[in-house]
């Protein structure tokens, strides 16, 4: 009969904890966003900063084509990104990131004009282009020609950054 009683005790400790742990588990994300692993869904270029760390670079020439706005989307692990997602008749995808190297890019990449050290690629039915800016990689994959490709990553800047007069 002891056995019984140290067995149901055990038992109710290891269910007690265990709710409290997954009580834990499910309010510290609530309270506090960024341990939160879930992508952050926003349309506003200041709460991905504050979620990810960091201003997402948005281009200022935007053909009429890719609609608007973008769709912003913050993954916080395991490495803070940022997605920005044009989807009108045409599309437009950039992804950011913290840069660590300059990462590999296929050996078919070609040097965007304006000398910054960007290149671009034709992937099978979108073009690709790296560009690295203030620390960051900015992937960019596009149905629109090379011509608005260039464009798109000369025209690179800041969130919040009022756009240069022409």
């Amino acid at each position: 009969m002891a056995r019984l009683s140290a067995l149901a005790s055990f038992l109710l400790i290891l269910a007690a904890v265990f709710g409290g742990l997954r009580v834990v588990h499910t309010v510290v994300p609530l309270i506090y966003a960024p341990a939160d692993p879930r992508p952050f869904h926003t349309g506003d270029p200041d709460a991905a900063a504050r979620q990810a760390g960091f201003a997402p670079w948005i281009p200022f020439y935007l053909p009429e084509s890719l609609g608007s706005p973008p769709r912003l989307t913050v993954f916080r692990r395991p490495v803070p990104r940022i997605a920005l997602e044009w989807s009108g008749t045409s599309r437009l995808l950039l992804r950011e990131q913290p840069a660590t190297a300059r990462n590999a890019v296929p050996r078919a990449a070609r040097p965007l004009t304006g000398g910054r050290g960007d290149v671009w690629w034709q992937g099978p039915d979108l073009l690709h282009a790296v560009a690295w800016r203030a620390g960051l990689r900015i992937e960019i994959s596009t149905d629109l020609s090379v011509l608005d490709l260039e464009r798109l990553a000369a025209t690179l800047q800041p969130a919040g950054v009022t756009p240069p007069m022409e």
